[in-house]
């Protein structure tokens, strides 16, 4: 049979384990292969590509590939089989649990001291309680498959403890944090499975508490199953089943927010992303066609704002600026709250143009999960500034062709574009429009935009930036030239 280190097994048996540390020996007939032990299939290298693909090509088991750091959420020891782990991971299609069997018991205690690190989660898993908001409705519907499909097999796997609402009304959430007792029920993580306006409804019904800066200190996770998901696709990507990975596995990311106080009306909001002009009147006339439409409804009341109308328009503001930071003593949020700032001597600083078509206010780079297209590639979600990021087009052939460049993100470098980093701006409309705050409309009105850095424990696990936007980002930050003042 060759190598004592060696076992024959049958391909039958092969297709309900992983065998790791092997070669490939078929001598032994079609039905049978050699299994003999070898480096780590795990950590291949350049020079076991080779040996890789044998692998692959005659056990016939692809989704072995799929065994890497970021797929993996739950490994344990098998019960009552020695040198066995149970291993939970996900190929980015479906929830997988298959055994890896070792039969070396050296091999056996090298993985599992490895993968118990890079699994470990942030707490032990016995000691977690999620509590897990759903909104139904949000997007396309999925929201509720997302939960019973991908994060309940995997919560249930790691033995983490759950509690899951469905968002029945517009003031369910408000009513359920205003009644949430943390002493009764101490909740390790939050969960939200929708689009961005359900993370923002669960911010600012905290922020009506006494105790909400304790309520902040709880990681938050959220599950693109909206229209848009700018947050969750910044945190995790399109997938959704990724997201609930990087939530089982507990990775947080400290991300900046943003606080928006509306003058007249009197309301202090935290929010992730502030929009003003036609994009602004773009979302508040969808809304009427979401039955319709569903996600594409942006899409639709994109296309009839730029080219069905009978003048190209543009809105008014003056928009300024404070780059340096304000002296915090204290980060309450609430509207009644004790806000105590020692403001800097740096006066608010003016934009010379204050036409635009649209501009946004933004905390992180606000990707879409209905296509590629990134609003700021030059934000991060932890840089303690709020990015600015205006369009003001002369007609709509200079419009479209911003529109196209933000599809892959390169549209900064566009005449009819600005940008900046600053820590505060104040807005001051003289053109009818509305404010698009995280998905909500809002009447027009003078506001006051914040940092607050490093404000929410999010969980996800940030996307690498290409060479373009790293460039980008070390540009806006030291340009000075074209912030036309």
């Amino acid at each position: 049979m060759g190598s004592s280190n060696s076992i024959l097994v049958s391909k039958d048996h092969l297709e309900e384990r992983f065998f790791c540390n092997v070669k490939i020996d078929d001598s032994h007939g079609p039905d049978y292969s050699l299994i003999q032990l070898h480096e780590s299939i795990l950590f291949v290298n350049q020079k076991e590509v080779e040996m890789k693909k044998k692998l692959e090509d005659n056990v016939k088991v692809k989704d072995y590939l799929a065994i890497k750091h970021d797929a993996i959420f739950c490994l344990k020891p098998a019960d009552e089989m020695p040198h066995t782990l149970v291993i939970g991971y996900t190929d980015e299609k479906k929830v997988l649990k298959k055994q890896l069997f070792f039969n070396e018991k050296s091999d056996y205690d090298r993985f599992l001291a490895h993968y118990s690190k890079v699994c470990r989660s942030r707490v032990p898993c016995d000691s977690r309680s999620i509590a897990i908001l759903v909104n139904p409705i949000s997007g396309k519907g999925k929201s509720i498959e997302y939960f019973e499909k991908y994060l309940r097999p995997m919560l249930e796997m790691c033995g983490i403890q759950y509690t899951c609402r469905c968002t029945s009304s517009e003031t369910y959430i408000d009513e359920w944090v205003s009644a949430l007792d943390l002493l009764e029920t101490p909740y390790t993580d939050f969960v939200m499975i929708g689009g961005d306006g359900i993370l923002s409804q669960f911010m600012n019904a905290v922020i009506k508490r006494e105790d909400h800066m304790d309520i902040f200190k709880i990681p938050i996770g959220i599950i693109p199953g909206g229209s848009t998901n700018a947050t969750a696709c910044d945190l995790s990507g399109k997938n959704p089943i990724m997201a609930c990975v990087n939530i089982v596995r507990g990775y947080t990311i400290e991300a900046d927010m943003l606080k928006c106080t509306l003058k007249n009306q009197k309301k202090t909001m935290l929010t992730a992303t502030v929009t003003w002009g036609s994009f602004a009147n773009i979302v508040h006339n969808a809304e009427r066609w979401r039955k319709c439409f569903g996600s594409c409804r942006y899409n639709v009341c994109g296309f009839r704002e730029i080219f069905l109308k009978c003048k190209f328009k543009s809105y008014n503001a003056d928009v300024m600026f404070k780059s340096k930071k304000t002296d915090e003593i204290s980060t309450q949020v609430g509207e009644n709250s004790s806000l105590e700032e020692k403001e800097s001597d740096q006066p608010f600083v003016a934009l010379k143009n204050n036409k635009f078509t649209f501009f946004s206010i933004v905390s992180h780079e606000c990707r879409s999960s209905n296509d590629e297209s990134i609003l700021a590639p030059f934000a991060r979600y932890s840089d303690k500034k709020l990015n600015f990021i205006s369009v003001a087009a002369n007609n709509r052939f200079e419009l479209v062709k911003v529109m196209t460049k933000m599809i892959k993100g390169k549209h900064c470098n566009q005449k009819a574009v600005q940008t900046k980093k600053a820590m505060e701006c104040i807005i001051k409309p003289s053109s009818d429009s509305y404010f698009n705050i995280d998905g909500e409309i809002y009447p027009n009105d003078e506001a006051h935009v914040k940092i607050l850095p490093k404000f929410l424990n999010l969980m996800g696990k940030l996307h690498e930036r290409d060479g373009y936007q790293r460039t980008l980002t070390e540009k806006i930050e030291n340009e000075t030239t074209r912030e036309i003042i």
